[in-house]
């Protein structure tokens, strides 16, 4: 099982929607996050849990404050990343929050969030899907 994190260098390409909301923990761009509805706050992102593996954005920017702005690509092409494969289905990690993995690698009883498909080495195409389902 293979975890990867995202870059610092990640940005919004061709077609993104960004959102912007409000930090409820550190974090760095690049980094995975979901919304905390108790908050109203945006957090680091983990399969592990059905709460915290209802995936919303990529973090645009480091937020080194708790309750600072932060920039969040939510859908449209995700770029400035490095080492994707090409036509793999990348997904939110199971075993450290806010980091991304390959679909093929998630184990059972942990959440199925995909980010989206690479569409080169450098970009993924994002398709945010929160099954709200453990694997099998």
């Amino acid at each position: 099982m293979t975890t990867a994190t995202l870059p610092t260098t990640a940005l919004a390409g061709a077609g993104a929607s960004v959102a912007t909301g409000k930090a409820g923990a550190t974090g760095a761009t690049g980094q995975l996050t979901y919304f905390d509805t108790a908050t109203r706050t945006y957090k680091l992102a983990q399969a592990d849990a059905e709460a915290t593996a209802m995936l919303a954005g990529v973090y645009l920017n480091t937020s080194e404050v708790i309750g600072s702005p932060v920039d969040l690509i939510k859908g449209g092409i995700l770029g400035g990343l490095s080492s994707l494969t090409a036509g793999q289905t990348y997904c939110l990690s199971e075993t450290v929050a806010g980091d991304v993995m390959l679909e093929s690698d998630i184990t059972s009883t942990n959440y199925m969030s995909t980010l989206g498909i690479a569409i080169s080495t450098t970009e993924i195409q994002l398709g945010i899907n929160n099954s709200g389902v453990a694997h099998a």
